[in-house]
């Protein structure tokens, strides 16, 4: 196994043969030695040794990536629509039924495509956004317990286990 790094980004990689990678944009760092795993490989005294360091950061890093393709699986992610939910959530909690209706385009227009009353309308927006809020606030429980939990672990096993989040599980609680 030969550890190679990333020139540009500084990413490592284990692989069996440095055969492939473009020279200019991948450096060899040197063979992995029996005992070292290579997630953990990093150099020191120009030797490869293990360093928890470098899993617990490559753990944290992948928990943050989870956790946001979990909130992109369950919530808007386009900014134009997210802007448009929450302009639609501030007409909701600001509606009043005897202001003009011109105050409240978003709800007026969507009302008006539904068919329903704008205080309906409202009532819905408020429940949808308050579910948002707690889908969002599991998923953020999840993201910095998990790597609170990687970093508190011992060893690679369980800081690999740690790192393990049911991100359905979560936003189904």
């Amino acid at each position: 196994m030969i550890l190679i790094r990333n020139r540009a980004s500084g990413e490592r990689q284990a692989v069996e043969m440095a055969d492939g990678y473009d020279v200019a944009e991948w450096e060899v760092l040197g063979e992995v030695p029996a005992g070292v795993d290579p997630m953990l490989a990093t150099i020191e005294g120009g030797a490869i040794v293990n360093d928890a360091a470098v899993l617990e950061a490559a753990l944290h890093a992948a928990i943050d990536d989870a956790a946001e393709l979990a909130r992109q699986r369950h919530f808007p992610t386009r900014p134009g629509q997210e802007a448009t939910y929450t302009r639609k959530q501030g007409e909701a909690v600001a509606y009043d039924p005897a202001a003009d209706p011109a105050l409240f385009p978003l709800l007026s227009a969507e009302a008006g495509a539904r068919g329903i009353g704008m205080a309906e309308l409202a009532g819905l927006v408020i429940e949808a956004a308050a579910a948002r809020v707690m889908g969002h606030a599991g998923i953020e429980a999840a993201r910095i317990g998990a790597k609170r939990a990687v970093s508190a672990a011992s060893g690679p096993d369980a800081m690999r286990a740690a790192a393990e989040v049911d991100w359905e599980a979560v936003l189904a609680a």
